[in-house]
């Protein structure tokens, strides 16, 4: 039981094997997946470009201003929410909120297909109960993640103006990132099992099995954010190598993961 993350490695990737159809489907539509996004990061932060140096002049502005009158005030964010001020950043947050939008659609249109190919190779998936819980679970990770951000956002803000703050902007980054990890250890479990339970059983059963599910799921995460690094890493040596190594190493190693993932949540599920 306790090896049992390990156990899975070999039998994971003897069934990608098997079903190579499925596994080089799923890698293309990861890959689409990643194209969606960064087009449309592209084109929303080429939308956002003029406003976003417009807001930097007008807080630049703002800074000669409160130099130049030799006021022992200091700095407060309240000294920025003038009406110019206010006006472009409702602009960008406009544009942010379209990319959000973008991001969202697009992650249960391809991660729900992909999480129902996983699940498909190992157990019978009703499609429609699939895609309906699929996108209510997303839903609700996509507000905790979105809580998660904003407080690191506010600590960040609150570190920069206060003298001596609590946590940093470091110790803030560090604190959201293990919150996101903890978050993704949830909502991993329930792609893996959806329809089955419903999200009080899902959040018992997370708990209850960390022993086992959590080495599976840090050994992914970790596993891709490493290969994630060595793909931005090499672009030093070779403008083109990242796109090879991502197409060749990551999708598939991202590919192999969420499936050992589905194996491993749904063997713990039988073994009670």
């Amino acid at each position: 039981m306790k090896n049992l993350f390990l156990s899975q490695l070999k039998p994971v990737l003897k069934l990608c094997y098997k079903n190579k159809a499925v596994f080089l489907a799923s890698v293309m539509l990861d890959i689409i997946f990643f194209f969606v996004l960064m087009f449309a990061n592209y084109f929303t932060l080429t939308a956002m470009q003029e406003h976003i140096t417009k807001f930097a002049d007008l807080v630049q502005a703002g800074m000669l201003e409160l130099a130049a009158s030799n006021t022992t005030q200091g700095i407060s964010p309240a000294m920025f929410k003038t009406p110019e001020i206010m006006a472009v950043y409702h602009q960008v947050l406009k544009y942010l909120l379209m990319l959000v939008i973008i991001a969202l659609v697009s992650w249960i249109v391809f991660k729900g297909i992909n999480w129902y190919l996983a699940n498909k190779l190992i157990r019978k998936v009703d499609v429609k109960e699939f895609a309906r819980k699929f996108t209510l679970h997303t839903l609700l990770a996509f507000v905790f993640f979105a809580i998660i951000n904003l407080l690191m956002l506010r600590m960040i803000a609150y570190s920069t103006f206060e003298f001596l703050p609590l946590i940093g902007a470091s110790g803030s980054r560090i604190l959201a990132f293990i919150l996101i990890l903890v978050l993704a250890y949830f909502v991993f479990i329930s792609y893996s099992l959806v329809p089955k339970t419903n999200c009080k059983k899902l959040t018992r059963f997370a708990i209850k099995n960390y022993k086992m599910i959590l080495p599976a799921h840090l050994l992914v995460s970790f596993a891709l954010v490493f290969l994630a690094y060595l793909t931005v890493y090499i672009i030093r040596f070779n403008y083109y190598a990242p796109f090879i190594f991502a197409l060749l190493v990551f999708f598939p190693a991202m590919t192999y993961g969420r499936i050992y993932i589905v194996v491993v949540v749904n063997k713990v599920l039988k073994r009670g």
